[in-house]
């Protein structure tokens, strides 16, 4: 943050306006290529429409469009740190590029209790936690979605709803 802030008044214009346009094409793909009920959901929730939760398939097109790969290794730190309950299964998510170089990461967790103590559907719902997390980490697509509304009490899903996806100012 230092090195940023000692930018010369131009440098530092013209990194703004840089990420301001990466901004502006992220948010044009998102409004072309995502889709409601396919790569993002919306649930009432308090009758209201829920932020965007960013889905599996979602996930998939953003690592598409990176040239990203994911891959996944058991997270012994989360694990440990939720108290070691019988059940939880942790993964992290790096984000690997075509070259190697890891982009991101992300973790997820799931108790084997939610999945009717099925461990087969507990890892793959722990890994694609992680991954969207690792997506919306390195993508900075918190603005645009969240993640995970489908672990929360039943709700309504929304209909017909329409969403806007705002460029940060």
């Amino acid at each position: 943050v230092q090195e940023t802030i000692d930018q010369e008044p131009k440098s530092l214009a013209e990194m703004i306006n840089v990420e301001t346009q990466k901004r502006e094409l992220l948010d044009k793909y998102i409004k072309t290529n995502m889709h409601e009920g396919i790569d993002f959901y919306t649930l009432k929730i308090g009758g209201k429409d829920s932020k965007p939760s960013l889905s599996k398939p979602g996930s998939e097109k953003f690592m598409s469009l990176f040239h990203w790969k994911a891959t996944f290794q058991m997270d012994t730190d989360t694990r440990e740190m939720l108290g070691n309950v019988p059940g939880m299964i942790c993964y992290l998510c790096h984000l690997v590029s075509r070259n190697g170089e890891i982009m991101g990461e992300g973790r997820g967790a799931r108790n084997t209790k939610l999945d009717n103590n099925d461990p087969n559907k507990t890892i793959k719902m722990a890994q694609k936690s992680a991954m969207i997390d690792a997506i919306m980490r390195t993508g900075a697509l918190s603005d645009a979605f969240t993640q995970d509304l489908e672990d929360m009490p039943p709700v309504t899903h929304s209909s017909a709803s329409t969403t806007s996806f705002r460029t940060p100012p």
